[in-house]
Formats: structure tokens, C-alpha cells, sequence
């Protein structure tokens, strides 16, 4: 009942079937599938997503059928934005002078297991479960038995710039922004940049435009973590800036070359 209560009363119909939609388009699935799963005709699953017809019943077949959680569906569809949690400052001096504690914590949050982390940066039980007592300890998260844990902070982490973690946050982009430069000819990889010369108006217009994808990349993310399995998702990284930009102070000029190049003709 009071799950029935919470599809009803906590979450907007439409909603809910425009993140089912989006979850059967990410697994590749078609009304004609889910209809095969369900025993009835495609038409009657057409006309189910287009009266909008979302019963509880009705959500927890189809659910069952495409293999997504019920819960995580009204979740998704409850949090416009995935949900970020804000460290205090003092936690974020903590991680900023124990860099190895930071990268652990920081993979947690993306989904990573403490095996994948044990196993992968090689780490004995002692040390692994070193570095989860300190995290422990700064109320990131709960050590249950052994090395099973559970996080104490809901969703991604978010880092303020200008905090004790700036540095570090500003490496991790130079280096990112250096691999895909040096990568830009694969496929799955995209770089763009661009000086131009524009309006204050434009310049603001084109920084809302930019939060907007921002919030939409963001929301998609959210939704194919919530409801793919975890097989099914490859880690990605985005870098998105944008500000007025001061050529001179950029693009220098040494007076000293203005013969050279001629010089060298010459010769």
C-alpha cells in the first residue's frame, strides 16, 4: 500500500513513463519485446505508455520483464538531478593531505567495489581495510564485517573549486584534457575549441545553454546508472569550460623573433 501510495502520490505519471521509455531505449528494447515478455499484444503495450496508464501492478511487470527495480525507476524519476553530497571543510582538508584516501573514496562513489580497488592497486586485506578505517573515521562511511562497507554519502561527491582539493581537481583535468587531445582520432572521443569574439549578452546566453546540457548529461547519467547493471556502463568523463579569454595575455610575442624566420630565408 504504501508503495502503490508512492507511485500515486510521490511521483508524476508522466514522469515515470518517460523514464521507463528512456530505460527501455538504453537496454534496446522495443513495445514489441515487452509485449513478448508479458504474453499480451504490442498494441496494448503502445496504448499502456500512451494513456499513461501506470498502476502498480502494470509497473512491477514491465519492471520485472526489462530487468529494473521498481524503487530505482521512482527514484529517477523523483530526482530531476542526481543527487550530490557536500562535504565539509574539514573532510575535504583530510582528503586533500591523504590524496591515496581521496582516489579510494572517490572511486567508491562512482560504483567501484573494494575488491576492484583491493585487486587493482594491489593492496593487502590489512592495508585495504587501513584506509577504509580512516575513511571510516572521517564519517564517509560504515565498516559492516571485514571489508564490506557501507557509504555514508548519497550519490556523487561534489568538490567545490577554491577549496583544499583545488589543486589536485585542476591536475586530474590537465591530465584528462591531455589525453583526449592526444586521443581526439578515436571515435568515442570528442574535443572542440574555439576563440571567438562576441556580445556580454551572447557570452551569458551561451553560459545558460551550456548549464542546461549540463543538467541534461548529468540526469542522463543518473537514469543508465540507476536502471542499467553495472556490465552495461562504461566510465566516462566530461570537461566542460567556457570564459572571456585574454588573447595578449596568451598568445605572446617575443620582439626578438621578428628577424628570425627572415634571417634564416636569407641564409
Amino acid at each position: 500500500m504504501k508503495q502503490e501510495q508512492a507511485v500515486n502520490q510521490g511521483s508524476d505519471r508522466s514522469e515515470l513513463i518517460a523514464v521507463l521509455k528512456t530505460a527501455l531505449k538504453a537496454k534496446g528494447l522495443t513495445y514489441r519485446d515487452i509485449a513478448e515478455k508479458l504474453g499480451v499484444s504490442e498494441q496494448s503495450v503502445k496504448r499502456l505508455f500512451r494513456d499513461q496508464d501506470c498502476a502498480l501492478s502494470r509497473l512491477e511487470k514491465i519492471c520485472e520483464a526489462i530487468g529494473v527495480s521498481l524503487l530505482d525507476l521512482m527514484l529517477v524519476a523523483r530526482h530531476r538531478q542526481e543527487p550530490l553530497t557536500r562535504i565539509t571543510p574539514e573532510q575535504e582538508g583530510f582528503l586533500a593531505s591523504h590524496i591515496s584516501h581521496f582516489n579510494i573514496l572517490f572511486l567508491l562513489t562512482q560504483g567501484y567495489s573494494v575488491t576492484d580497488i583491493q585487486t587493482r592497486h594491489r593492496l593487502s586485506e590489512a592495508q585495504m581495510y587501513a584506509f577504509l578505517r580512516a575513511l571510516e573515521v572521517w564519517r564517509f562511511l560504515d565498516i559492516k564485517q571485514g571489508l564490506e562497507i557501507r557509504l555514508r554519502v548519497e550519490g556523487h561527491l561534489s568538490f567545490p573549486l577554491g577549496g583544499a582539493l583545488h589543486e589536485h581537481i585542476k591536475g586530474m583535468n590537465s591530465r584528462f584534457l591531455s589525453q583526449v587531445l592526444d586521443e581526439y582520432e578515436q571515435d568515442d572521443r570528442l574535443f572542440d575549441s574555439g576563440f571567438r569574439r562576441v556580445s556580454q549578452s551572447t557570452l551569458q546566453r551561451w553560459r545558460r545553454e551550456m548549464e542546461e546540457l549540463i543538467r541534461q548529461v548529468r540526469r542522463s547519467a543518473y537514469q543508465d546508472e540507476r536502471l542499467l547493471p553495472t556490465d552495461q556502463l562504461v566510465p566516462v568523463k566530461w570537461t566542460l569550460c567556457l570564459s572571456p579569454f585574454d588573447w595578449f595575455a596568451q598568445l605572446e610575442v617575443n620582439p626578438e623573433d621578428a628577424l628570425n624566420a627572415l634571417s634564416k630565408q636569407d641564409a
